[in-house]
């Protein structure tokens, strides 16, 4: 059976890290003026030293069955179907290991031993049937894991290959140095059909076929290799990921590689109300003036005028608690007579105070445009984020009233009308409302990558690349409701002949926060 190709043939191609890490959406040819292409038969596709693969929905490296390198990895077979003669602890390579029939797309027994690859001097795996108690080193012994097969191969030297049977394989591969991997064998009689016998490795992490530090070749021919989709969290996903491997020790052949899709990013938190201002309260007859409404944020109100004395005292200004909006100032006092020269007058009346401003609302975030993000030195891919909004502002306090004026009558000059007038105090002024906080900017969502190489160089011939979706950045949230204003109070009228006082007035509304940006 020959697998279906694409005209399509890349030669070499080099790959940025950047550009090419994202997310895929319909299933397009890589353009062929990209990095060089050819219609002749491919030589191979290298990815060079800081590399990824990514940002093109699929990527056909042709039918040949070149790879970039085998150095380092010794086969042998002995036809006896013995195992063992290659123990790791004498380090010899025996001749019955030493005999060559590398697995190969055609499935060729070339050395008649009833198996494509090395019956005697292989690791067997097969889903199936297997258990990761058996040795592996017999078709009819297979291990259930590749992760339990790789183990097993590099007890080994020179390490074995591993041979694994078809299925679906959940489980994330850890590569090691000299161990290769081949799929694309018959659950049943271990016949090599890498097109029929689809061989599946289903990442069950955000990393599916992981390689670092290798130091001696490995080659993975023959697989399906799907990184895991992920719903939420904006978790990025990574299909092959690669580092600190030189040139020439790690090669991909006859594989399809699909990414998993990115996680969604999380939809932001909604700003807080701000807190409503407190009430100003009345003034008392006494003259003592009326308190100011209290605040959470600081924007209270000014303080009622106090006329128990002379001369008597104008309303407080209004605060916003460090914010920049208007306050309301307080009211003036009454004008005072002092001197008791004068019979039968009577205090000034008080001015009511002003309205404190109401807060500006807060500005909203915008969404991020950086198209990319960033890798960080973990090798992971940073996503750009969200500008932060900000809160409204507090509303300013009302101003307080001021005093009613204060009057003296002297007993000696005014006989029938001797006595002192006390002011009333003024109202106390209404607290500013609080701002509303921000609504917190959206996650960012995940990235969808098929292949990415730190520091690394990959041979890729024959394989077909498939990009997933990337996640979507998360809402931001709704920025809260500023808080409401509090009442301003009235003043209370003082003794005989003391002025009236002014009332508190009202503090301002609040602003509202700013959304969050989306993710």
């Amino acid at each position: 059976m020959m697998r279906p190709h694409k005209l399509l043939t890349v030669v070499a191609l080099a790959l940025p890290l950047l550009p090419f890490a994202g997310c895929g959406t319909d299933d397009a040819p890589v353009d062929p003026t990209l990095g060089g292409t050819s219609n002749n038969q491919t030589t191979g596709l290298t990815i060079p030293e800081t590399s990824s693969t990514g940002g093109m929905d699929t990527l056909d490296t042709g039918e040949d069955d070149t790879v970039g390198t085998e150095a380092g990895t010794t086969m042998a077979m002995d036809g006896t179907g013995t195992t063992g003669e290659d123990e790791s602890s004498t380090g010899e390579i025996l001749p019955a290991c030493d005999m060559m029939d590398d697995p190969d797309v055609n499935g060729l027994d070339e050395n008649g031993d009833g198996l494509d690859g090395l019956a005697g001097c292989s690791v067997f795996v097969n889903a199936a049937v297997g258990s990761d108690l058996n040795d592996g080193l017999a078709m009819d012994d297979p291990v259930a894991t590749i992760a339990r097969g790789i183990e097993i191969a590099g007890t080994f030297s020179p390490p074995r290959p591993v041979l694994v049977a078809e299925g679906t394989y959940n489980e994330t591969v850890n590569l090691d140095s000299g161990v290769s991997l081949y799929g694309g064998y018959d659950e049943s009689t271990w016949e090599r059909d890498v097109f029929l016998n689809e061989t599946v490795i289903a990442g069950t992490e955000f990393r599916t076929l992981v390689a670092i530090n290798l130091n001696e070749a490995v080659e993975v021919d023959g697989f399906t290799i799907q990184g895991l989709s992920f719903n939420d969290m904006g978790q990025s996903t990574y299909a092959v990921w690669v580092r600190d491997t030189p040139e020439g020790l790690l090669t991909i052949d006859y594989c399809t590689v699909i990414a998993g899709d990115g996680g969604d990013g999380p939809d932001g938190n909604d700003g807080m109300a701000g807190e409503d201002g407190g009430n100003g309260t009345q003034g008392a007859s006494n003259g003592n003036g009326g308190s100011a409404g209290t605040s959470g944020c600081g924007a209270v109100g000014g303080v009622g005028g106090d006329g128990s004395g002379c001369p008597t005292l104008n309303g407080g200004n209004g605060s916003a608690g460090g914010d920049p909006t208007a306050v309301g100032i307080g009211g003036a006092a009454g004008a005072s007579e002092c001197s008791g020269n004068t019979c039968n007058d009577q205090g000034g009346n008080g001015v009511s105070g002003n309205d404190g401003s109401v807060g500006v609302n807060g500005v909203g975030a915008p969404t991020s445009m950086d198209p990319d993000g960033d890798f960080g030195g973990d090798g992971l891919w940073a996503p750009p984020v969200g500008t932060s909004a900000t809160r409204g502002n507090h509303g300013g306090g009302g101003g307080g009233g001021g005093a009613g004026g204060y009057d003296v009558d002297s007993g000696i000059l005014c006989t029938f009308a001797s006595g002192e007038g006390i002011g009333g105090g003024g109202g106390g002024g209404g607290a500013g409302g609080c701002g509303g906080e921000l609504g917190e900017t959206g996650g960012p969502g995940g990235g969808s990558f098929c292949i990415v190489a730190i520091n690394s160089s990959i041979d890729i011939t024959n394989t077909d690349l498939f990009l997933g979706n990337g996640g979507n950045g998360g809402d931001g949230g709704d920025g809260g409701n500023g808080g409401g204003a509090g009442t301003g109070a009235g003043g209370a009228q003082g003794t005989d002949n003391g002025g009236e006082p002014g009332a508190g007035a009202a503090g301002g509304d609040g602003g509202g926060g700013g959304g969050g940006g989306g993710g």
